[in-house]
């Protein structure tokens, strides 16, 4: 779902198939992240933040809600929560140098 094939390897969408994982493995948090994931882009516009910022919350939600109890589910979040900050490392660099574009309509702050 990350590198398809039908789009030359390119794109995907890896992290919506995380969060259908969390449906599964920790429903409990499927909120709190859609949460973060919404109030992330309504503060900044940018997708890919977004979901970069759920990812590594997926790690302190984990952590709070089963403390150490469920370590595999706490291993599989922190390498899930890595792999999409490397996945979207060209948004970074976007972001960085100010060409990434944002999504200005789910924006709470933007200009009128």
């Amino acid at each position: 779902h990350v590198y398809p094939s039908f789009h030359g390897f390119r794109g995907g969408k890896g992290a919506a198939t995380l969060g259908g994982t969390f449906l599964v493995l920790a429903p409990m948090l499927v909120l709190p992240l859609l949460a973060v994931w919404v109030l992330t882009i309504a503060l900044t516009g940018f997708v890919g933040l977004a979901t970069m910022v759920t990812g590594e919350a997926a790690l302190l939600l984990t952590i709070a809600f089963y403390q150490f109890d469920k370590l595999e589910l706490l291993a599989y979040t922190f390498v899930m929560g890595m792999f999409i900050v490397f996945t979207h490392r060209s948004n970074i660099g976007r972001m960085l140098q100010g060409t990434e574009p944002r999504n200005e309509r789910m924006m709470l702050l933007r200009k009128r």
